[in-house]
């Protein structure tokens, strides 16, 4: 019986190891940084890169576009990512989608001394500055993984094993 429970703790050890998740990492330094690694939105893992020269792939007001600029938000902030411009003090604005019209993007005003927020907006001219002190870049998304969750079956099949183990070892007990 105590080989039927280590396989039983194993087996549940395994599906739950599964469960865990990416945690971002920066790519360069506070100030100017290049990226963010192992960014989770919606159960996908991206890498995200600064860019000024191409916008993601996302579409603006969508869920996923959402999702992206707020865990990009929670990243730079729980990060410390100061500033994105170092030649002067600027507001910085990241965008995650596919448009400078109608966007989503995580923001900060450098002057006003606030933690990177949430932004949906509209009309950001370009990329790099524009718009007096704006300094807007993209954050490229591409997918690397997904956040391992165990099946539902999975958890059902090994918890009416376990059940049937117990009631099996009772079962002998009883019998003795």
């Amino acid at each position: 019986m105590k080989t039927l429970s280590v396989i039983a703790m194993a087996a549940l050890a395994v599906s739950l190891a599964t469960a865990a998740d990416a945690t971002p990492t920066l790519v360069g330094g506070t100030f100017a940084p290049t990226g963010i690694n192992g960014l989770v939105v919606d159960g996908t893992i991206y890498n995200v890169t600064f860019s000024t020269t191409t916008l993601n792939t996302f579409t603006a007001g969508t869920t996923l576009s959402v999702d992206a600029a707020t865990a990009l938000t929670d990243a730079l902030n729980t990060l410390g990512v100061i500033a994105f411009f170092t030649g002067e003090e600027s507001d910085d604005l990241l965008d995650v989608d596919n448009s400078l019209l109608n966007f989503d993007a995580a923001f900060r005003c450098v002057g006003c001394q606030t933690p990177w927020a949430e932004l949906g907006g509209q009309n950001v001219l370009n990329l790099g500055f524009n718009q007096g002190a704006l300094y807007t870049e993209a954050a490229d998304f591409t997918e690397v993984g997904t956040v391992g969750v165990p099946e539902p079956i999975t958890l059902s099949l090994f918890g009416a094993g376990l059940v049937g183990a117990i009631s099996m070892r009772r079962r002998k007990r009883n019998v003795t």
